[in-house]
């Protein structure tokens, strides 16, 4: 598996970034995991729309979710044009019900939900999700297939259950938007160090930290994971990583 990064802020882009987006390519398919802001334009650096074979939302707040609204003009315009002969299959959270149903749009979107605990399959790859700490309802995401296990957190405070899917991973994409200074500040969201200790319990190989709130230095972030987790980078802006 290959992972590209097409947005790496929250809640906001700093100047010429995007919010959350990653694209996971396997052999057989291409997975865009959450749409928020500017990943659209990013994806299209790196593959075509009619070559998407699904994406995966955590959760609905826009910085994860808005540029699937414009999207779906990209897919609409895809198959008008005989480029793209299905529709996009989109895998969201059924909670809130509310949020769930303005996801639809005519025949471009076929919208599946799920919830904690649920597993889903797609080509050589197994979804596994488990509800996170956040003000709204939000799944992480573990990943396995072709001998690797991939986990995104999506957005969430320190929790037990995230930790408990990620272990073993071999990569631990962890959102990361606070420093220690602001700890308790907002909640549903990481510090750097705690990312850093939900990686080293978890006995992963690799974290990469994402979701940077734009007006930190990032590398203030990245120095407090170090601190308790050496193998540790930032998720950096249209960048490829070997899972």
């Amino acid at each position: 598996m290959e992972l590209t990064i097409l947005g790496n802020s929250g809640p906001f882009p700093g100047p010429g970034g995007a919010c959350s987006g990653y694209l996971l390519k396997s052999r057989e398919d291409q997975i865009l995991l959450d749409a928020g802001n500017g990943v659209l334009g990013n994806l299209l650096r790196h593959t075509k729309i009619e070559d998407l074979t699904m994406v995966v939302l955590s959760h609905y707040h826009a910085d994860h979710i808005s540029d699937l609204f414009v999207m779906r003009y990209a897919l609409e315009a895809a198959m008008k044009l005989g480029k793209r002969k299905t529709p996009l299959i989109v895998y969201a959270p059924k909670e809130p019900e509310e949020e769930f149903d303005r996801i639809p749009y005519r025949d471009v979107y076929d919208v599946r939900g799920y919830l904690d605990g649920d597993r889903v399959r797609q080509g050589n790859l197994s979804f596994f999700f488990a509800r996170t700490s956040h003000a709204m309802y939000t799944c992480a995401v573990a990943v396995t297939g072709e001998g690797k296990k991939f986990v995104y957190t999506g957005d969430t405070g320190v929790s037990a259950d995230v930790t408990a899917l990620a272990k073993g991973a071999d990569l631990l994409l962890a959102e990361a938007n606070l420093l220690e200074k602001d700890k308790g500040k907002v909640d549903g969201h990481l510090t750097g160090k705690d990312a850093a200790l939900m990686a080293k319990e978890a006995g992963v190989k690799r974290l990469l930290l994402t979701h940077l709130f734009p007006d930190y230095e990032a590398e203030e972030v990245l120095n407090e994971a170090k601190a308790e987790f050496p193998v540790v980078g930032l998720a950096v802006l249209n960048e490829d990583y070997s899972i």
